[in-house]
């Protein structure tokens, strides 16, 4: 099995007092809840274009798109290192439980959980769609010119509440929960995209082995800070050596990559 198997931990620091939450009614919240704006890659299936010559019938690969894992760049670039016939579609940011399709033919991405988290408080700050909601209350909230502030006291107010707080929308000011996100995302029961936000302790503090074990049973696990290798093992597990990939990488750069014509490996090969 082309897997590679990440560790998921907290990212905590300390700084002022826990500020306001939002104080919109829970009936508001919800319906802000289900109007959340979703990355457009997730609507799309999108087809290989690469030629094989590896035997075997085409696949149709299902992505699990944690937040804020590179996971919307990742579906663009995945038809330049999938083969004619195969296809790969987001999961609406669904959980693994919420995404159709076997396990054996799920991806994932996950990310150095520290970058992660910090890039969940960044969209929650900047982005328009967030920030209509989180309102000024949110840490930081108006001081555009420095990104990091208000960072250190938005990880306190998730870390002096301990796993989960209160659970819910407005405990998240209407954003990310950081606690877990990665893990959460593969052992909880929901199937929706609302894993973003816990709903208390009991999810915001999964089994850590539970996670490995569904890691394990993934086809393809990939890290965004090793992204091209991590596209390279669509092409490496059905379509190509690794080599090859390695080849193909340097080539598409100043060609056109739906010219290659791929070798067929010798025999599958472990990573």
């Amino acid at each position: 099995m082309v897997a590679f198997i990440g560790l998921f931990w907290l990212l905590s620091t300390s700084a002022g007092p826990i500020p306001a939450a939002p104080s919109d009614d829970s009936r508001h919240l919800e319906m802000k809840l289900n109007h959340r704006r979703l990355s457009k890659e997730d609507g799309v299936t999108w087809k290989g274009r690469l030629r094989r010559e590896t035997a075997g019938a085409s696949i149709a690969w299902h992505f699990i798109h944690i937040p804020k894992t590179a996971g919307s760049s990742f579906q663009f670039d995945s038809e330049r290192f999938m083969a004619i016939g195969d296809t790969l579609k987001g999961s609406m940011e669904h959980s693994l439980a919420g995404t159709p399709g076997p396990i054996e033919h799920m991806v994932v991405l996950l990310r150095r959980p520290r970058a992660q988290v910090l890039s969940q408080f960044l969209e929650c700050k900047y982005d328009s769609w967030f920030t209509k909601r989180t309102g000024s209350s949110f840490p930081g909230f108006g001081q555009l010119s420095e990104p990091l502030q208000g960072f250190a006291e938005w990880t306190e107010h998730f870390t002096k509440a301990g796993p989960g707080g209160d659970g819910g929308l407005r405990f998240s000011y209407q954003c990310y929960n950081p606690w877990n996100l990665q893990s959460r995302y593969l052992t909880s029961s929901k199937q929706d995209w609302r894993v973003h936000v816990s709903s208390g302790p009991a999810e915001s503090m999964p089994v850590l082995d539970e996670a490995k074990a569904k890691l394990k049973q993934v086809a393809v696990v990939g890290l965004a800070e090793h992204y091209e290798a991590s596209l390279c093992l669509l092409m490496f597990r059905y379509v190509c050596c690794m080599y090859v990939c390695i080849i193909y990488i340097i080539y598409e750069s100043i060609s056109d990559a739906s010219t290659i014509l791929l070798m067929p490996c010798p025999g599958r090969q472990e990573v």
